[in-house]
């Protein structure tokens, strides 16, 4: 639910950038978003959710993550696809997270290399927390930033301090191999960095099984 998520995290943040004390009255503006908030709500009880995302030990196993940014969030989603001795396909939408942005002005580039950085995070905790090794498992990371992705095919020292901690930890998490631009309207990462109705979700066949 990241993408429905990250709203009400915007919102937060609007909230305390306008320093709105817990005892005063919101914004018009503010106000006006928490209750289209709460009217959309109802709608996340029509979004249903497998528990089983289609392994079998036979099925050729490739995880994939995509990340983004806004000027107001990013985030990062990983999809498991699997493909099975008959040759069919299934992909299915494993986790995801978002982060709203720093209050201080950052550069759109530097946002999206935050988002990166998420994904390198995901992708640690999905080998320990599944016992996924990269000898059997394909990892791909995309990214529809070709900045970030220049950033990374270059020695982190080249950069300025900022660029270089995040490009050093990402490479130290994940190589660069694995890393591959995507358009910005296959990334389903897009929805979680910009916020997504409930009502828009339910049916949103990028969010839940990735590109085609």
């Amino acid at each position: 639910l990241g993408p429905i998520i990250v709203l009400a995290k915007m919102l937060m943040q609007e909230i305390w950038s306008g320093k709105t004390d817990w005892a005063e009255v919101l914004s018009t503006s503010c106000a006006m978003k928490w209750r289209q908030f709460l009217a959309d709500y109802d709608s996340i009880n029509k979004i249903t959710i497998s528990r089983w995302i289609g392994f079998k030990p036979s099925a050729i196993l490739e995880v994939h993550g995509f990340c983004d940014a806004s000027e107001k969030a990013y985030g990062a989603c990983i999809y498991v696809r699997l493909q099975y001795e008959d040759g069919s396909v299934r992909c299915h939408l494993l986790l995801a997270k978002s982060r709203v942005a720093p209050l201080k002005t950052v550069s759109l580039p530097r946002l999206e290399l935050c988002g990166a950085s998420l994904l390198a995070d995901l992708i640690d905790s999905v080998k320990e927390d599944l016992k996924i090794d990269g000898n059997s498992t394909k990892f791909f990371t995309w990214s529809d930033s070709m900045i970030v992705l220049a950033w990374l095919q270059k020695p982190s020292n080249t950069w300025t301090t900022f660029v270089a901690n995040r490009v050093s930890k990402i490479v130290r998490q994940t190589g660069t191999e694995c890393w591959r631009h995507v358009s910005s309207k296959d990334n389903p990462a897009d929805l979680i960095s910009r916020g997504v109705r409930p009502q828009d979700l339910t049916e949103n066949r990028l969010w839940w099984h990735g590109p085609t």
